[in-house]
């Protein structure tokens, strides 16, 4: 398997309950997405079996399920299924460890699909005991010109891949299960395979359009001569006669034109949102793109840098760079805290490549965290922390915060915590994300300290950068009891202006 789901708290749409212990890249989502209060989270294909039901894809997608016994002699490309676009089918993986799962459909050059699969249950996205699927595309010569383990934002370990086909011809998709891809790399518990418990899952193959993508967006190259002719985002409600129960993640489709392209968005989230928010927690506008590549969504070009600019496009509100992956190969998402009732404009970069295929995909949505706001006047030294509060009864803590409120007085440069551990067999994971979510804290990192202080041997995080995530995993304290978490950052950008950060951490056997 990778590695854990370090950063699940600067995706958008997770919940508490992403705290699981599976074998995917994402298996324990270590955060506190908290409270999702657009639909992006709540919106699935149709086609759905009883036992295979996530609703977190990004889409809602009405399809037609085809009938009648899956023929699960489909094994191979020779033998591979028939599935049409614009339709689904339930199957399963018999022995997930030795059985994969091949289809074919006929596409044109140009076709812009989406191929969603749904294995994890509604309430746990990265439930124990249910199928971590990968779904790869190969082209007619049966060369593999897409993959997916977990879609972007990682809200999900329920794979999909959003493309467009480069050229006419018999297209073929693989599933199956992580622990028995190549991806796995051999990493897996020996036992994963005895601890899955459903091997049903249902495959969607959609075509991205408005029919199907209610708030799809198409860019517009023609509205690109400055940020103030951007195109603006759709966002759709996903009842129209009851807009206050959320909006539809926003899927939009666009192409580079030329080396050094910029595409421009306007970010304006709907009149109604702001009842549906708690003020005393963030509101995160959370833009997440995939890797290019044909180990990505099979563009021949990268996305590189993200930036929300204020309205006028002024001043930079966050930043990243999509095409620095993490050492698991994950892209970083753009997740600062937004305002809601303001405008922001969205700049999406050209990284790099080019050739005749050259698209992208960003998935928009709104977010409310449920991680604990810090009180500045109280975790400011070794004596005060704030003490975090578990919503799960001490399984998880999650905070958000800034630092460096006032750099040129030298201030808040650290933040202090305080969180208990009720046993000394309990393993801990620490995740926090400030620079690869798009703020402007720079040489962010965090350290574990004993309740008097002294550091904790082999707790020291590595530095944030723009391509490196920082978290420990499973630590072993050396016994129960009160611990401190000490956040320190080095200095803030000189042109980015968020100064945001989040941390989560989870505690298990």
């Amino acid at each position: 398997m990778r590695s854990k789901h370090f950063l699940a708290f600067v995706a958008a749409s997770l919940s508490v309950a992403a705290f699981g212990t599976g074998c995917g890249s994402d298996d324990s989502g270590t955060g506190g997405a908290g409270t999702t209060t657009t639909s992006a989270s709540t919106t699935a294909a149709t086609t759905t079996s009883a036992d295979a039901t996530s609703t977190s894809d990004t889409s809602s997608v009405t399809t037609t399920t085809s009938t009648g016994p899956v023929d699960d002699g489909n094994n191979s490309f020779d033998t591979a299924e028939q599935l049409d676009v614009d339709s689904g089918i339930q199957a399963e993986l018999d022995t997930p460890d030795k059985d994969v799962d091949y289809y074919k459909f006929t596409g044109t050059a140009g076709q812009a699909l989406a191929f969603l699969t749904d294995a994890k249950p509604d309430d746990d996205p990265f439930a124990d005991g249910y199928m971590d699927l990968v779904i790869t595309v190969y082209d007619e010569a049966k060369a593999q010109i897409a993959q997916n383990d977990d879609p972007f934002p990682r809200d999900t370990q329920d794979s999909a891949v959003y493309t467009v086909l480069p050229a006419d011809g018999t297209y073929y998709v693989k599933v199956e299960e992580f622990c028995e891809s190549d991806l796995s790399a051999g990493g897996c518990p020996g036992d994963y395979f005895d601890n899955i418990f459903e091997n049903a899952y249902a495959i969607n193959l959609v075509t991205i359009d408005s029919t199907n993508f209610p708030s799809f967006t198409a860019h517009d190259e023609t509205l690109d001569a400055n940020p103030a002719t951007s195109t603006p985002m759709l966002y759709t409600p996903v009842d129209a006669a009851d807009p206050m129960q959320g909006y539809y993640r926003t899927v939009v489709q666009a192409a580079f034109d030329m080396a050094g392209d910029s595409d421009f968005y306007v970010v304006d989230f709907p009149d109604g949102l702001e009842g549906l928010f708690d003020p005393l927690y963030s509101v995160v506008s959370t833009v997440a793109t995939y890797p290019g590549g044909s180990a990505g969504n099979g563009s021949t070009s990268e996305v590189g840098k993200l930036t929300l600019w204020n309205s006028d496009a002024s001043m930079v509100i966050a930043q990243i760079d999509a095409s620095l992956l993490d050492g698991n190969n994950f892209p970083p998402d753009l997740a600062p805290p937004v305002t809601l009732g303001s405008t922001y404009i969205l700049q999406v970069e050209r990284a790099s490549g080019g050739g005749n295929n050259d698209f992208y995909f960003v998935n928009h949505g709104g977010t409310q965290y449920s991680n604990q706001p810090e009180v500045e006047t109280t975790n400011e030294n070794d004596t005060t922390p704030e003490v975090l509060d578990s919503p799960d009864g001490g399984v998880s803590y999650f905070v958000t915060g800034t630092l460096l409120s006032n750099p040129a007085a030298n201030q808040d440069k650290a933040d202090l915590f305080a969180f208990d551990v009720s046993d000394s067999t309990l393993l801990v994971t620490v995740s926090c994300g400030a620079q690869r979510s798009g703020s402007g804290l720079r040489g962010f990192s965090f350290e574990l300290l004993e309740k008097d202080g002294t550091p904790v041997a082999g707790s020291q995080s590595p530095v944030e950068d723009a391509a490196t995530d920082i978290n420990i995993v499973d630590f072993a304290l050396p016994v129960g009891g009160t611990y401190h978490l000490a956040l320190t950052a080095v200095s803030q950008d000189a042109t980015v202006t968020s100064n945001f950060y989040r941390c989560g951490i989870s505690i298990s056997p």
